[in-house]
């Protein structure tokens, strides 16, 4: 066992079925394969890639981290995953960032298949200024963190790019997918069990974007099914179904505040889809069960309690 491991660079190769305990696996430079590996406990984040470098995590495991699970947290940095579970970590499960987010040059890279992304605190993965394929990826049971701060199961955000195929999001405390000021292109996810199913604002409000989801299931979502807002352009749901979405209470911001400082009621004809302010956003095939087409918030006219779902920096 080892208790810290820094500085890994050129294309070394940590493997064998070792354990890091109570330690943070760092990438300075150069490119890391992390094979069979148990990343357990950290005081800080299990495993850091830093700018310029990249690191391959290959049937192992990031738990227990007392901060984020996997962090790259700055440009020109990339994580791969595959065969993996990283979990029951305190803060996000997996952050991959560049710091300038839609100013960014050389914008940091994940690409994760084969993966289980479960009981992680704020987000169980976030982008920012990233670009990301997730491939059979579960990301499930995503709970609020610090003050009460979200609890979202996948998070884009300043201009990134997320590219999915076969995600599975379930059981989020907050919404399951969000998309914020950037692109994606999801196909054949399973998102259910969430507060909100997946909530798409502000795309093209930075840069030319889309959104496409094909062939989705998004079930069983305590208050939205699917969310548009501010203007979003194109957005396109193809091919699936929204259904079982129920009326519940949900949180609202207040002054910068969330998770209980005021709940709001839905009204009766709450819905699987809100839109509000968009104008470039259709469906095409797709079955909606369960509640009416358009959702409203009591007293409000908006179309969500919450306009914005944004994901601040944890620093």
């Amino acid at each position: 066992k080892s208790t810290l491991l820094n500085a890994l660079t050129q294309s070394d190769v940590l493997a064998e079925d070792k354990t890091v305990e109570s330690g943070t696996i760092t990438i300075e430079a150069g490119s890391t394969t992390i094979d069979s590996v148990r990343v357990s406990g950290s005081p800080s984040d299990g495993v850091v890639v830093e700018q310029g470098a990249s690191v391959d995590v290959i049937r192992s495991e990031v738990v227990d981290s007392a901060r984020y699970g996997i962090a790259a947290l700055e440009g020109d940095s990339g994580v791969r995953a595959s065969g993996t579970i990283i979990a029951d970590n305190q803060g996000p499960g997996l952050w991959v960032m560049c710091a300038e987010g839609c100013a960014c040059e050389a914008p940091a890279t994940a690409d994760i298949s084969d993966t289980i992304i479960s009981n992680n605190k704020t987000v169980g993965v976030s982008l920012w200024g990233a670009v990301a394929t997730l491939t059979n990826v579960d990301v499930r049971d995503s709970a609020p963190g610090s003050n009460f701060a979200h609890g979202m199961g996948v998070a884009a955000s300043h201009c990134s790019q997320l590219n999915a195929n076969t995600l599975n999001v379930d059981n989020s405390a907050d919404v399951g997918i969000l998309i914020d000021d950037s692109g994606a292109e999801i196909e054949g996810a399973s998102v259910t069990r969430n507060l909100r199913g997946m909530w798409i604002q502000s795309v093209g409000a930075s840069r030319a974007d889309t959104v496409t989801m094909r062939g989705a299931t998004v079930d069983d979502n305590e208050a939205v099914a699917v969310g548009v807002a501010n203007s979003s352009q194109p957005v396109s749901v193809i091919n699936s179904v929204l259904s079982g979405t129920k009326l519940v209470d949900v949180p609202v911001l207040v002054n910068g505040v969330t998770a209980g400082a005021m709940r709001e009621t839905l009204t009766a004809d709450a819905a699987p889809i809100a839109m509000d302010g968009v104008t470039g956003a259709e469906m095409r095939a797709t079955r909606i069960a369960g509640a009416t087409p358009i959702g409203t918030v009591a007293g409000t006219g908006a179309a969500m309690p919450v306009a914005e779902r944004r994901l601040d920096d944890l620093g």
